[in-house]
């Protein structure tokens, strides 16, 4: 495929123009509406979640027999 150079340079300046309306926005981090805590041990779990309401619900527990033997990375 060949390109005159007449061709080339209305695509550049369109280009151009192009990159001269773009409008630069800063990216912001979201503001979390919720956040999770959860933990393990070898015998228990437990985990919180604390919304931005203020509102706390937590759960917990013991592992059941067969999941006593997972590893703590399976665990968490």
């Amino acid at each position: 495929m060949i390109v005159s150079p007449l061709d080339a340079l209305r695509e550049l300046y369109w280009w151009i123009q192009k990159i001269a309306e773009n409008k630069k926005q800063q990216i912001q981090d979201p503001i979390p509406q919720a956040t999770i805590v959860a933990d393990a041990s070898p015998q228990e779990w437990g985990a919180s979640l604390e919304l931005d309401s203020g509102e706390v619900i937590v759960a917990h527990g013991a592992w059941l027999s067969y999941q006593i033997h997972w590893t703590n990375n399976r665990k968490e």
